[in-house]
């Protein structure tokens, strides 16, 4: 009787450790595939996710950079409409996304980059006379709207809105006749965005001081 339980007992335990060692067999010999599965399964549920949200997906790193270009050129382009003070086109309000397609976003960088250009010499460049053309530009600058009223009186009257007006006595230069010796070395007080952009420096420094009447 006890002969007979260990013999059947070693016949469950050999078939036992067979099916063991079969399972450790497939494992070692398959060891990539299996990793390579759950790697695909991993990359589709990340693509399905992109697709849904519109988020690059991390594994097209090139489509993930194009995209952030995109939206980097597409900010610009929002920023220059409203200095202008018109709506943006529906192309330049669209959200890029990955699931644009790689055809698609390079054309919108193009097309972005072109706008921002146009845009910007409109600003720069805004044809006709008087100082409140140059509204735009000082929005793009930087002044706060706050200033925008009493910054358009002050160009009028310093300069009549004339980029290369000159007070030969006291060397003051430009839209707001800033003094030549007190602007950073180099600076072309000539050009409409230097002279905006040092003017907000010290206003921002000393407010409206620079430019009272004595």
């Amino acid at each position: 009787m006890t002969f007979g339980l260990t013999h059947k007992t070693s016949i469950v335990a050999a078939n036992l450790l067979g099916g063991l060692a079969l399972l450790i067999g497939v494992l070692v010999l398959c060891p990539a595939s299996s990793a390579d599965a759950v790697r695909g399964d991993q990359s589709a549920r990340a693509a399905d996710t992109a697709a849904a949200t519109g988020t690059p997906h991390v594994a097209d790193a090139a489509t993930g950079r194009l995209v952030r270009r995109t939206r980097r050129l597409r900010a610009h382009a929002l920023r220059h409409a409203w200095c202008l003070g018109h709506r943006a086109p529906a192309w330049v309000q669209h959200y890029p996304r990955a699931s644009d397609g790689r055809e698609l976003l390079v054309r919108r960088c193009r097309n972005l980059k072109a706008y921002t250009v146009q845009t910007l010499r409109r600003m720069t460049n805004p044809g006709g006379s008087g100082a409140a053309r140059w509204l735009p530009l000082a929005k793009h600058v930087g002044w706060p709207a706050s200033t925008w009223s009493y910054l358009i009186y002050v160009i009028d009257r310093e300069s009549g809105g004339r980029p290369n007006a000159l007070n030969a006595s006291t060397n003051c230069q430009g839209l707001l006749q800033c003094m030549k010796r007190y602007a950073p070395p180099g600076a072309d007080l000539f050009d409409a965005t230097t002279n905006l952009t040092v003017g907000l420096r010290w206003w921002r420094q000393g407010g409206w001081t620079p430019w009272r009447l004595y």
